[in-house]
């Protein structure tokens, strides 16, 4: 296993998950990744459910099957309106307890909750990872905290 994947399998080490293009694979539109914004707002103002024909990612699953979901979290960005239908994701694809699922409306403050988490917990920021495809997102996590950084990349190898 490389050494990032033994890190995040230590007991004590708190993982925080990104959702789309992490745990949900970013396959929103016909033979494409996505849809347009004003499309995902109609559907979301329609009250669908995106994330109900979206299947977890096996490799993630044994992952966190095998870390327990005691420090397993997720941190990811949403509108309300997607609140309930990636929590509900989260939840039943990977057994992610609902308290420990934290959404926001930017990406920007995904520093601020991890920093709050760790300070709230008084656990050692080193011993939080946030797993993201986003190199400007965990870019900025590296900046301004001490957590570590996890591209998904890391995972691609991954056997359970």
């Amino acid at each position: 296993m490389s050494k990032i994947i033994d890190f995040l399998l230590q007991p004590d080490v708190i993982i925080f998950f990104d959702v789309d293009g992490v745990l949900a694979p970013y396959e929103f539109g016909e033979r494409k990744h996505c849809i347009s914004d004003y499309e995902w707002k109609q559907r979301l103002k329609a009250g669908e459910d995106l994330y109900s024909a979206v299947s977890p990612i096996k490799v993630f699953q044994d992952f966190i099957k095998k870390k327990g979901t005691n420090n397993v979290y997720v941190c990811s960005k949403a509108a309300p309106e997607e609140y309930e239908s990636k929590k509900k994701f989260c939840h039943e694809g990977y057994g992610i307890p609902m308290d420990h699922i934290f959404l926001t409306s930017s990406k920007k403050t995904k520093v601020s909750i991890l920093k709050k988490f760790a300070k709230d917990r008084m656990i050692p920021e080193e011993k939080i990872a946030m797993v993201e495809d986003t190199v400007e997102t965990l870019d900025m996590i590296g900046l301004y905290s001490h957590c570590a950084t996890v591209h998904i990349s890391s995972f691609f190898s991954y056997v359970e």
